[in-house]
């Protein structure tokens, strides 16, 4: 349950430290005086966005904490997947700086906003006025009937199923896109890769190739030059070999003068050994060298087949060539892989429409088997609350096939007399009569669903008299189980409450006080005659608080 709520900083709120008890507790307050700022502010602490937040002093922060009684609510699970500590006191806390950056806490560590309200949508449920209007929604109705009438495992297995299937549809619907794709790929890749392959090449060809080329389209200088400067070398006439012969000689003859003029003739011996060898060299590859016109012909072809296949496809280096060669066979490849995967997928789908046509098929059976005991127990409700002889419908309307509601979409049908035919509640529902449809709807779900606090925002719309008493009584009777808070503007409704919470206005500015019981009585005498309050309005407040 909601334990304390503070505020620091909030719209027209300074400061407000507020402690609740169980059961119901009522808040009452003149229109204006910031019982909407102060519901507000705990919005804002169970994770509400705060876009638009004012601040009373601008240059200082809003703080908003909220303190929840979470012992018997076996939550450790949560504290442990967020990593948060788990105390069986929680705090929630909001801050809003003055920049309009908002924090988000959790006993004291920060956590995401997303964090903060999946804790919060847990503790605190709130309705507001305007949620009458759910009824008249489709899904509203499916999912109050389904939890009202005890199908709820059934609803959560036909919907996990449900979910499951158009997750998987969706990954079928892409992988027959990227099958399609393949195959109409298929010969285009199939018709490059050929040509590729009639090149019959490797890595590292071009440069040989293009080197072999070169050399055939010069290949008379090659030799030319070759055999010259191999003349040069072993010509007899003034040969450099046959000079270097003779210094090496003389040389050798200053060798009994030192031993350095031996090393000088020996190194001599070995630069003409070298040139030598490179004089032989150079003769035999320039006696080799020759033209070969059918060779740079077959090299021309090649290369030209390979330049064009570059052009082609927009390629610059050889390495681009063979990486683009691979990414089409890869995508060859990846056919099979898609194909397979499509077919895997295809048959989990085909399971995934058996398993829900027998989980909708469960779902109808249990809708229909309590669809009679979901309209006594309403019924029991409105006649509680005024609207005796009223009557609710739930329609099972089959559907051409399975789809998000089951095999069938309930809808409410709704009228308010005896005798009228029932129709669909945005035709035949009144505001009043909606807001008591709703806390019949909202009594019975929190007889289902574990929620510790209930929060209505004046319920008591478009109602008063006898009818507010019924209400006073029924909000009393939710909070014999889970606490309840109530926004009203009823005197029956605030003498129905355990403890009772005044929002009034001094100096400009919004407080909020726990009334004791001479003010109690003063305030719904008050709301009972106006701003002049009479003696005759006191005993009539003290007859409603004792009879509540």
């Amino acid at each position: 349950m909601l334990q304390r709520l503070y505020i620091s900083n909030f719209a027209l709120i300074e400061r407000l430290d507020i402690t609740f008890d169980n059961g119901l507790q009522v808040i009452t307050g003149e229109t204006g005086a910031g019982k909407s700022i102060v519901l507000g502010a705990l919005q804002l602490a169970i994770g509400a966005r705060a876009d638009g937040v004012s601040l009373a002093i601008p240059d200082k922060k809003c703080i908003v904490e909220a303190v929840f009684d979470i012992q018997d609510l076996q939550m450790e699970r949560f504290f442990n997947a967020h990593d948060i500590d788990y105390e069986p006191l929680t705090m929630l806390r909001r801050e809003i700086l003055p920049s309009g950056r908002s924090r988000a806490f959790i006993n004291d560590s920060p956590v995401s906003l997303q964090g903060l309200k999946q804790l919060g949508d847990f503790l605190v449920h709130i309705h507001f006025q305007h949620d009458t209007l759910l009824l008249k929604q489709a899904d509203f109705q499916q999912s109050m009937f389904d939890l009202i009438a005890g199908n709820t495992q059934t609803w959560e297995n036909y919907q996990s199923l449900w979910n499951e299937n158009q997750k998987a549809q969706k990954k079928l619907e892409s992988l027959e896109k990227d099958m399609l794709d393949a195959q109409n790929n298929v010969d285009y890749l199939n018709f490059q890769i050929e040509q590729w392959e009639a090149l019959a090449w490797k890595t590292g060809l071009l440069a040989e190739l293009e080197e072999e080329h070169h050399a055939l389209q010069h290949a008379d200088l090659i030799c030319q030059t070759l055999l010259q400067a191999s003349e040069g070398l072993q010509g007899a006439e003034p040969g450099i070999l046959s000079s270097l012969h003779q210094m090496q000689q003389q040389l050798g003859k200053l060798s009994e003068f030192g031993n350095s003029f031996s090393e000088m003739a020996q190194r001599m011996d070995s630069c003409r050994l070298e040139l030598q060898d490179l004089a032989m060299e150079m003769d035999r590859k320039g006696q080799m060298v020759q033209g070969d016109p059918d060779r740079l012909e077959f090299l021309t072809a090649k290369l030209s087949e390979f330049y064009e296949f570059q052009r082609k496809h927009r390629l610059e280096t050889e390495e681009q060539v063979l990486s683009r060669v691979r990414q089409w066979q890869d995508q060859l490849n990846t056919q099979d892989s898609v194909k397979a995967a499509f077919e895997q997928c295809l048959a989990e789908c085909r399971h995934l429409e058996l398993a829900i046509q027998s989980a909708g098929e469960a779902l109808s059976l249990d809708r229909t088997r309590e669809r009679s005991a979901f309209q006594a127990k309403v019924h029991q409700y409105l006649e509680a609350l005024g609207l005796k002889g009223a009557r609710i419908e739930v329609e099972l309307n089959k559907l051409p096939k399975p789809g998000p509601f089951g095999l069938e979409k309930p809808q409410f049908l709704f009228a308010a007399n005896p005798g009228l035919p029932p129709g669909p509640m945005n035709q035949t529902a009144s505001g009043g009569e909606l807001s008591r449809l709703m806390l019949a709807i909202k009594a019975l779900a929190a007889g289902k669903r574990q929620m510790p606090t209930l929060i209505f925002d004046e319920i008591d719309t478009g109602i008063s008299g006898k009818v507010a008493s019924s209400m006073g009584k029924l909000l009393a009777g939710l909070g014999k189980g889970m606490q309840v808070l109530a926004i009203t503007h009823l005197p029956q409704i605030a003498a129905s409450g355990q403890k009772h919470f005044k929002v009034l206005k001094d100096q400009g500015k919004t407080q909020m006080l726990a009334l004791n019981p001479n003010e109690r009585i003063d305030e719904i005498a008050g709301m009972l005659s106006g701003e002049q309050i009479t003696q005759e309005a006191r005993e009539q407040a003290q007859k409603l608080l004792k009879s509540a």
